[in-house]
């Protein structure tokens, strides 16, 4: 019967790895009664505002009675029991248990009492909440010490889980007699030397005699003071948070974060870069799930921290700890943008195609006004039929009404060489052709070789010599303004003008092109359509400038883009950051996976944006990239756009040739072939041409 006791004993034991003597069924229920009292003075001074949890198996669920809460009377919205097989592996627990750990992680309970007696167990449940993150390793964990809970695989836990008490038994012996009596000692692992891969723990109070042998808090923020431990934080240069200075040091908004936390936690930072950062930037997925980057190495675990423009999306949330948000960024696109310089025709610009038709049409109703007025004034009856006939004589047919033997006559050709012509007209205006041809000399500010005879066409010309002046004033002008004025700009500034555009967008990073394709905006879907992924971030401002892509980052990066391209090409080409803001994204630090000082780090972050100083940082980083607002330019003559009245000149010099050839074709070809012409008397032909109007 006293081996089975003592093998009961042995069983029930907490597996701390030191309790091997067998003891008395009497010291066993003194064990558990002075563990409840324990633990119900750890609970009473703890400070828990939310919730606490409870997870024991059958051996400790006896501990639990109305002793551990008679001295806990806080009233909390809810607290959690969970009682766990002994043959259930917390490395894949059941549904029930991972359900209870959910909702144990969405009341972001304080306080978590783990009373397992197979410290194996502890192990793996430990191994499962780490890696799913199914409870918050930044609470307050009570468990049993046992050896197996701190075996060197357990370090990687042990960095993230700091504020631990581990409640060991021990046995003391007042004298040489049998009497012997037991303490409890509470231990705790020294921070921050775990991080450097010492794991050791220290005892930081004792209970004996129902009572702490002194006063002193049972759990303190460690990550306060990290005692100047070095701590690799993984840097990925993006404008404006990350750059790289050309001796290797980083600057820019996050480092300047990251210099003020090494100050006030007590760290050392130190920066670095991954082998591939050239090629993979942040990082991505391998066919074999691993990734690259700065995100394998936050994976792997090699930084603590992570700094690089990092955005509050579900890819760096999965894999790391992100802060709080420090800023906001406007994400857009960076487009190709062109200039209406139309130089070739400057001279007509001032006018528009409708403006022209409407000032050439009325010169020729004003013409006709000439002549009309002319006509009606004309004292002459005969004169008047004489230049009625002649001026409806362009709609006889001409050709069939002359013999051709004529031509041979002598009488003939001597009555045409004796006759002698009246005169055409006997004023200005009295000739058609002439009212439109000195209409439009007039308009060109071409003197009349002499005033009309009738007073109303004097009056008429007047003002029509008034309405000239105020059409080339308006005309020279608007030619000056357009010389002086730089050339409009054609941009893209939404969304929408960039998917009915032709121009391809591209991104880098397959969580960008996610956001396009899984988002509600049907605008933002077309845009998915023609989205392209790209690697080589800093070419793709050859592409844009010729008008071929787009690129979707921050505002500040794109005017990074914009300077560096500008420098590297020598043409005038114009690249153009889009105005609409796509969306606006958050930026945070990343964190190692359960970072222990993520709140410290969040309260300080806050604490710079209420002092300004991120502000203040953001503008010292863009001081120097060059904005999206164009300084107002000058009143100067664009001697670009002068050069086109060359042009200009050039087209009627080129017509005036064209008029002088086509004269000489027709003399050559049409009047010295005809049978009356004389070059020796060619006033035959002309007498015949105004007698006959041939």
């Amino acid at each position: 019967m006293l081996w089975c006791c003592l093998l009961l004993v042995y069983c029930v034991s907490p597996s701390s790895g030191l309790w091997t003597v067998n003891v008395q069924n009497d010291h066993l229920q003194e064990y558990f009664e002075e563990l409840s009292l324990l633990v119900s003075e750890i609970m009473h001074k703890t400070n828990v505002f939310r919730c606490f949890a409870i997870i024991t198996d059958d051996t400790y669920y006896k501990i639990f009675g109305q002793t551990v809460f008679e001295k806990y009377r806080r009233k909390l919205n809810s607290n959690f029991f969970l009682k766990i097989s002994d043959t259930e592996d917390l490395m894949a627990p059941n549904y029930q248990t991972v359900r209870v750990l959910k909702e144990i992680r969405a009341q972001n309970c304080d306080l978590h009492i783990i009373m397992l007696s197979n410290g194996n167990q502890v192990r793996r449940f430990l191994m499962f909440v780490d890696e799913n993150r199914i409870l918050d390793t930044r609470a307050k964990f009570v468990m049993l010490y046992d050896h197996r809970v701190l075996a060197e695989d357990m370090i990687v836990i042990w960095r993230n889980i700091l504020q631990v008490v581990f409640i060991r038994w021990q046995r003391v012996t007042k004298s040489d007699d049998i009497d012997e009596k037991g303490e409890f000692n509470l231990l705790s692992i020294p921070y921050p030397n775990i991080l450097n891969g010492i794991l050791s723990t220290q005892v930081i109070l004792k209970w004996k005699n129902h009572k702490f042998h002194k006063k002193i808090p049972i759990f303190n923020d460690k990550s306060k003071d990290l005692k100047g431990i070095a701590l690799r934080i993984v840097a990925f240069e993006h404008v404006p948070m990350v750059m790289k200075l050309k001796n290797g040091d980083f600057a820019g908004v996050e480092v300047e974060i990251i210099r003020s936390l090494e100050k006030v936690m007590n760290f050392k930072a130190y920066f670095y870069e991954t082998n591939d950062a050239e090629t993979e930037h942040w990082g991505k997925i391998l066919p074999n799930r691993s990734y690259t980057g700065l995100i394998g190495e936050m994976i792997n675990r090699q930084a603590k921290l992570a700094i690089g423009d990092l955005q509050l999306n579900i890819l760096y949330s999965n894999v790391m700890d992100m802060s709080e948000p420090h800023s906001h960024e406007c994400f857009t696109f960076l487009t190709p943008e062109s200039s209406q310089d139309n130089s070739w025709k400057t001279l007509i610009l001032p006018f528009s195609g409708n403006v022209w038709a409407a000032v050439i049409a009325g010169q020729l109703v004003v013409g006709t006004i000439f002549y009309l007025i002319s006509y009606t004034h004309s004292v002459n009856i005969a004169e008047t039929s004489r230049r009625n006939q002649v001026f409806f004589s362009i709609f006889r047919k001409r050709g069939t009404s002359i013999d051709s033997k004529l031509f041979r006559d002598v009488k003939f050709r001597s009555s045409l060489n004796r006759r002698i012509p009246r005169q055409e007209s006997t004023d200005l205006f009295d000739d058609y052709s002439n009212c439109i041809l000195l209409t439009y000399s007039m308009s060109l500010f071409v003197s009349l070789p002499k005033m009309p005879k009738n007073w109303p066409l004097r009056i008429l010309t007047g003002w029509y010599w008034l309405y000239c002046i105020m059409l080339v004033v308006f005309y020279r002008a608007s030619f000056t303004a357009i010389l002086a004025n730089p050339a409009p700009r054609i941009t893209i500034d939404t969304i929408e003008e960039l998917s009915k555009s032709r121009i391809t967008a591209s991104v880098w990073g397959t969580e960008n092109k996610k956001f396009f394709e899984q988002a509600f905006d049907e605008i933002a879907q077309e845009m998915s359509e023609k989205l392209e992924m790209v690697d080589d971030i800093y070419g793709v401002t050859d592409r844009i400038a010729k008008g071929q892509s787009a690129y979707y980052d921050n505002k500040f990066f794109l005017r990074h883009l914009r300077q560096l391209g500008s420098l590297r090409r020598e043409d005038t080409e114009i690249l153009h950051i889009m105005k609409e803001c796509v969306v606006v994204m958050p930026i945070s630090i990343g964190m190692e996976k359960n970072c222990p000082f993520k709140a410290n780090v969040d309260k300080y972050l806050n604490w710079m944006k209420e002092g300004g100083l991120l502000s203040k940082w953001l503008k010292d980083a863009t001081r120097d990239l060059s904005s999206e607002e164009m300084a107002p330019q000058e009143a100067l003559m664009n001697l670009e756009k002068f050069w086109s009245s060359f042009a200009a000149l050039g087209f009627g010099y080129i017509l005036g040739a064209l008029t002088i050839g086509s004269e000489i074709f027709h003399f050559k070809y049409i009047v010295q072939r005809h049978p009356l012409y004389d070059k020796y008397n060619p006033k035959i032909y002309y007498n015949f041409q105004r007698r006959f109007n041939y």
